[in-house]
């Protein structure tokens, strides 16, 4: 197996160093190169290789036993019916020293990757992130806070990626090119890239009720987080996954519900391939500070 980024892989199958010997032959290792390019049974091995059949047959014996090579069909030849080999395995290995866990075994599932594309394909980050900029700007004047949510989502995307990312972030004050996948984190009124594409957002900020609208249902508590993947409304064929709240805590808790809770936010049925979680950021142990969320909607 080939993936796209250029790392290969392929099936291994062990062996103990008793079932080993049957392939240290010269002749073995010519019948599992043979085997290893299409399947045949042991007449062709033994024409091909310009060798006696019952050579053929020795060792073709001692593999399968072995478990090294499999009869895959049978075939009439010469009037009676022949045994078609193949490889067990396409590799394999022989351990001497006991497993070892992995520091980390990914596990992708089908719903997480299609929900993260085009954001990440092939293991490649192909989005830009946009934080809203600390420094007071746009007419409110506004202050972001947002940006170390960026470090946790950045970390979360990570543990998808299988090639190193490029830096990738950006303030809404540098956004100059909109042809191009986004993750945009942070409300309209902090982040300049949040306020642009509101309007056509599935889940916009009233700025006068100071609420969320989804649906036609407001969503007004401060602690109110969204997150929404569209399509970006100003580059055909790109898009865009907004995370925001009403306030800082309606971002921390949106961007909990993704690291926490990607599962449920999968969950939800595409609709053009727009979709909508609202969530409510709830303070569980009484600190002040969010640290736990609950679904409001998903659409």
């Amino acid at each position: 197996m080939q993936i796209t980024d250029g790392t290969l892989a392929v099936a291994c199958a062990e062996l103990s160093p008793q079932e080993m010997k049957a392939t240290t032959s010269g002749l073995a290792a010519r019948i599992l190169a043979l085997l290893g390019r299409e399947v045949m049974h042991s007449s062709e091995i033994a024409k091909r290789l310009g060798v006696h059949e019952q050579k053929v047959y020795y060792h073709t014996r001692r593999m399968i036993k072995a478990g090294i090579i499999k009869v895959d069909h049978t075939t009439d030849a010469r009037g009676g019916t022949a045994k078609v080999l193949a490889l067990a395995a396409p590799a394999f290995a022989v351990r001497f020293g006991k497993m070892e866990p992995l520091a980390r075994t990914a596990v992708y599932l089908p719903e997480h990757v299609a929900y993260l594309h085009p954001f990440i394909t092939d293991g490649r980050l192909r989005a830009r992130i946009v934080v809203g900029s600390p420094d007071p700007h746009g007419p409110e004047h506004a202050r972001s806070r947002d940006a170390n949510y960026a470090i946790d989502l950045g970390l979360f995307l990570g543990t998808y990626l299988t090639t190193r990312a490029a830096p990738s972030v950006l303030l809404d004050t540098e956004l100059r090119d909109w042809n191009q996948d986004l993750i945009i984190i942070g409300g309209p009124v902090v982040n300049k890239a949040a306020d642009r594409v509101n309007a056509k957002c599935p889940a916009r900020y009233d700025k006068e009720l100071k609420s969320f609208i989804v649906a036609g249902r407001n969503y007004g508590s401060d602690s109110t987080g969204v997150i929404a993947r569209m399509p970006n409304p100003y580059a055909r064929g790109k898009w865009i996954l907004y995370i925001a709240g009403k306030r800082h805590s309606g971002t921390r808790a949106a961007v909990l519900a993704f690291l926490t809770s990607f599962d449920k936010v999968c969950s939800s049925p595409e609709d053009d391939g727009a979709r909508v979680t609202v969530v409510e950021g709830v303070d569980a142990d009484s600190d002040g500070i969010v640290d736990d969320v609950k679904f409001m909607v998903i659409r």
